[in-house]
């Protein structure tokens, strides 16, 4: 279908639900299709008499609708989320879901129904991670992003034969004496001279494949300098992110294990860094892969406390060894941050863990955080992110030096 039919005015709402895996998971594919089947009910319901509904597929949905108005269409997309967002019960469960939604308008962004739909999807992506508003429509700069992300998307697939990538390194600072206790790993990519961030590269190797080639390629790296350091007479702990991809490879502790056995280290002087979006996924598969790691001797660290999937429920079923507390909440902490953070504190005592407080940029921060009692810091103040060579230049007097001048100031 090369075009749409004869209509001046007609919108195309992409809706995808967010979170919808785990209803399958935790409930079972039958709870998963009802569910579907209630929703479909409710829109055709609502939209029925002036719109086109369909599934488009898993937990898609597609509404075009017979309007370009702008306030119409947000009264619509207004609409869809307040459906959607309205608790569904079966058998008496109660599930909570949101959604993500997209919108594309004809004429104005395409005169093809499949490039309407493609456009209305993009922007469903640009509102499930932005999630700053109800609905994304389609524009110029979102499709000048989308050539971007292109782009770099079939550059990713060849960072590592490429030798394109490098790792940083951010120290990490006892409170107690002000020395370094470890530093965080932190991946960098240049491409055609230009510094990608991660926020960027990271999302689209996730979804593209090349996550795991890249994660193992960072595992090594990482566990190389660890050995540097160790000859350098330096018993610093690395903390490596890892992401869910990686946790659904079949082979990854396996490989993480041939890895250790191949350098030689001590696996206690690694910290595997997890966020809790990961247990939004396949929550029992990742339990088992992150206890099999801590049987090898590595510690694990929750990293964004408090902005992800569900914070008491990871401490509680992991022995968290350290939670690294979101710079949100440092950045709040003359409001609502120090009353969060006093509470991890809390529980911290309780759960035996240790606490870092991430995004530390001032002196202020850094004296308020430890009268909280914060075990670790790491930030700007202290140093930014750099290469192992500087990283080795700046331990021992040097960065007890530069310490004791922040403390000072």
């Amino acid at each position: 279908m090369k075009h749409t039919a004869k209509n001046k005015h007609l919108s195309v709402f992409f809706i995808d639900l967010d979170s919808f895996k785990p209803v399958n998971d935790n409930f079972g594919h039958h709870v998963g299709d009802t569910l579907l089947k209630q929703l479909a009910s409710r829109l055709k319901e609502n939209f029925g008499t002036n719109a086109l509904i369909c599934r488009w597929g898993g937990d898609e949905f597609i509404i075009l609708s017979k309007t370009t108005n702008k306030k119409q269409v947000e009264i619509i997309a207004n609409k869809i989320n307040t459906l959607i967002e309205s608790t569904f019960i079966f058998d008496g469960y109660k599930i909570d879901l949101k959604a993500s939604i997209g919108v594309s308008i004809y004429p104005n962004h395409s005169q093809s129904i499949e490039e309407l739909i493609s456009f209305a999807d993009v922007s469903m992506y640009e509102n499930k991670h932005t999630q700053k508003t109800d609905y994304v429509l389609f524009s110029k700069d979102l499709a000048e992003k989308v050539q971007r992300d292109f782009a770099l998307s079939s550059a990713i697939r060849r960072v590592v034969p490429r030798k394109q990538l490098n790792l940083v390194y951010q120290p990490i600072i006892d409170t107690r004496n002000g020395e370094c206790h470890a530093v965080e790993a932190l991946l960098r990519w240049e491409h055609k001279g230009k510094a990608i961030p991660p926020d960027v590269f990271i999302p689209l190797a996730e979804k593209h494949g090349a996550i795991r080639e890249i994660g193992y390629w960072v595992l090594e790296k990482a566990i190389q300098q660890q050995k540097l350091m160790m000859q350098d007479g330096l018993n610093i702990k690395i903390c490596i992110n890892v992401s869910i991809v990686q946790f659904e490879d079949a082979e990854f502790v396996n490989t993480v294990r041939n890895m250790i056995d191949k350098y030689q280290v001590d696996t206690n002087l690694f910290h595997i860094e997890i966020t809790e979006s990961v247990f939004s996924s396949d929550k029992p598969k990742l339990l088992q892969a992150i206890k099999q790691l801590q049987t090898l001797g590595f510690f694990i660290s929750v990293d964004d406390f408090g902005t992800g999937y569900s914070s008491l429920s990871v401490i509680q079923d992991l022995a968290v060894n350290i939670v690294k507390i979101d710079r949100s909440f440092v950045n709040k902490l003359d409001s609502n941050g120090a009353a969060i953070i006093k509470a991890v504190m809390l529980m911290a005592n309780e759960l035996n863990y240790k606490v870092v407080a991430e995004g530390v940029e001032t002196v202020e921060q850094k004296n308020k955080l430890k009268t909280l009692g914060v075990h670790y810091l790491q930030g700007y103040l202290f140093s930014k992110p750099q290469n192992y060579m500087d990283l080795t230049n700046q331990f021992g007097a040097s960065f007890q030096s530069i310490a004791e001048t922040t403390s000072m100031q």
